[in-house]
């Protein structure tokens, strides 16, 4: 169990509000309690596209560093599941929101820890609330592991396990207290682009 003496939970408790507001966006909400379409379903997919593009890319580029290394699990790229899925749903427009995201993890590739918090925000979301959604698609819109929610599957053995090792390792990288204010602003400011993703999405919904 965590421990508020631990940076993982410390994480978790000063970004959880923002997390919040991302899952119960309109968009999102949406999407869970079944009044959005498949076509709804093919935009989000073509966001993620769009940003994990930007993220797999960098991710690989500090598969040897010694901060962001420890965290690096090929097993992890959505790259190809998201193309999988965008094959079978279709490809929908990039809304300004999604490039603005994009672009933001472009701009902070050159630091590996900026770039961990991306990689903490977005993955750590599919291993948790992720899996969530995806049993909430398969039900609602017919879809399946091989028909438009590659994305959701991972081969990581248990997933608790493997989030509680990813949290080991936050806390065994003994942030100064300003790498640790500057990794949780990067946290934040990647839950406020995700959320104004699904607000554009929303606003075409």
């Amino acid at each position: 169990m965590l421990t508020t003496d631990t940076f993982a939970s410390r994480l978790r408790a000063a970004t959880i509000a923002h997390h919040s507001a991302a899952e119960t966006s309109g968009f999102m909400s949406g999407l869970l309690d079944g009044t959005l379409a498949s076509t709804d379903y093919a935009h989000l997919v073509s966001q993620l596209q769009l940003v994990y593009a930007a993220l797999d890319h960098v991710s690989s580029q500090h598969r040897d560093d010694p901060t962001y290394g420890p965290f690096f699990d090929p097993r992890l790229d959505r790259t190809r599941a998201l193309a999988a899925d965008t094959a079978t749903l279709g490809a929908a427009p990039v809304a300004t929101a999604t490039r603005t995201y994009a672009d933001r993890i472009d701009a902070v590739a050159a630091d590996p820890l900026l770039v961990l918090a991306h990689h903490y925000t977005r993955y750590m979301g599919d291993l948790s609330g992720g899996q969530a959604i995806s049993a909430v698609l398969a039900r609602t819109m017919g879809l399946s592991a091989h028909e438009g929610l590659a994305f959701y599957q991972f081969d990581l053995g248990p997933l608790p396990r493997y989030k509680n090792a990813y949290r080991e390792r936050l806390d065994d990288l003994h942030l100064t207290d300003d790498d640790e204010r500057r990794f949780i602003g990067e946290v934040l400011t990647a839950y406020t682009l995700n959320s104004a993703v699904f607000t554009e999405l929303d606003q075409r919904s």
